[in-house]
This record gives structure tokens, sequence and C-alpha cells, in this order.
């Protein structure tokens, strides 16, 4: 969960080192799943905002 939750909000793995082939593959693709989610939502927010104004 510490592992995840970091990689989410600093797109780095911070204090645990990565070793292996699949768990590298892993961090990736949540990096840019997460990298994706938060463009995806500040995308919404500024439509929402621009519709409002």
């Amino acid at each position: 969960m510490y592992y995840s939750f970091t990689i989410a909000m600093c797109y780095q793995t911070s204090d645990v080192s990565v070793e292996s082939v699949a768990m590298r593959r892993m961090t990736l693709f949540h990096s840019i799943l997460s990298f994706i989610l938060v463009a995806v939502v500040i995308g919404l927010v500024v439509n929402i905002i621009s519709n409002l104004i």
C-alpha cells in the first residue's frame, strides 16, 4: 500500500528498491496509469471551471 501510494503521488520509488524485472514493469505500469488518471482529473476540473465562467 505504501509503495503504490508513493508511486501515485510522487512518481518515484522513494526509499523502496525495485530489484526484479517484473516489479519494474509493474512500477512503470502503475506510474503511467497514475499519470493518466491525474491528467484526466485535471482536464475535467479545467473543463468544469471554464464552463462555469
